[in-house]
């Protein structure tokens, strides 16, 4: 079986800021664009995250720890100043600066998962390689993911291998449950499965592939390497874009 990966899930139109920036631009970035959250980028490389809490954490003022009051609040409030006057402070000054956790697009959403709740945070940055942020998933991209009903996963199943042809599949029977797609069947040739089965593990929901389908044909002697590009125009599916929480 095959695992859903995080480049399946994962936002790739990130928000990000630049640690130059004011807290309150930091503010206007994350209202406008719904997010609790986002990475901290500079020379491409991700070298912090801001939250609201440490936008919260920057301006409130601090309470003493036996119970407040209104005059505690107000004391507290007056006395209050900037960091840096008069703009306020940085990104710079008030991004989480503890390790950066960040995860491989190639890395299994269980993974993913793992280190988010391991860390306590919501969201990890996505790098390739070369570490530069080519995404960003989050809590709420796992569960959207674990979340879509049986029946939706398995009709955008059936249109993916539609895209192949009717022709090149006998008795094809495309059973989900609880996000683990069992394809049973004959196809033409054993490229054509192949194909098939890469396609259906990168449609969003499907956890999980169990392999019960057969082919006619080996036609293994001929090379069959689809690049990225040719998987994204075959499959309508695969690239996702949108807001993280």
């Amino acid at each position: 079986m095959n695992e859903m990966r995080v480049k399946q899930i994962m936002t790739r139109l990130v928000v990000s800021l630049s640690p130059e920036e004011t807290i309150h631009e930091a503010a206007a970035k994350l209202a406008a664009n719904r997010i609790s959250g986002a990475p901290v980028v500079e020379n491409d490389e991700v070298i912090g995250m801001v939250s609201e809490s440490d936008i919260l954490h920057a301006v409130a003022p601090v309470f003493p720890k036996r119970r407040r009051s209104i005059l505690d609040f107000l004391v507290n409030t007056r006395n209050f100043r900037p960091m840096h006057p008069p703009w306020g402070p940085l990104v710079r000054d008030v991004m989480s600066t503890m390790v950066i956790f960040d995860v491989s697009p190639d890395a299994s959403i269980w993974e993913a998962a793992s280190l988010i709740e391991n860390r306590g945070v919501k969201r990890v940055p996505v790098v390739d390689r070369r570490g530069r942020l080519v995404g960003i998933v989050s809590r709420a991209d796992i569960v959207r993911a674990m979340g879509r009903a049986d029946s939706a996963i398995a009709s955008d199943v059936l249109e993916v291998l539609e895209i192949l042809g009717p022709e090149v599949f006998e008795n094809l029977e495309v059973k989900v449950d609880q996000g683990v797609a069992t394809i049973r069947g004959e196809a033409d040739r054993k490229s054509t499965k192949k194909i098939a089965l890469r396609l259906v593990r990168r449609v969003p929901g499907v956890l999980q592939v169990n392999d019960e389908l057969t082919y006619n044909k080996d036609d293994s002697k001929i090379k069959v390497d689809l690049s990225q590009s040719d998987l994204d125009v075959l499959n309508p599916y695969m690239t996702r874009t949108g807001g993280t929480a």
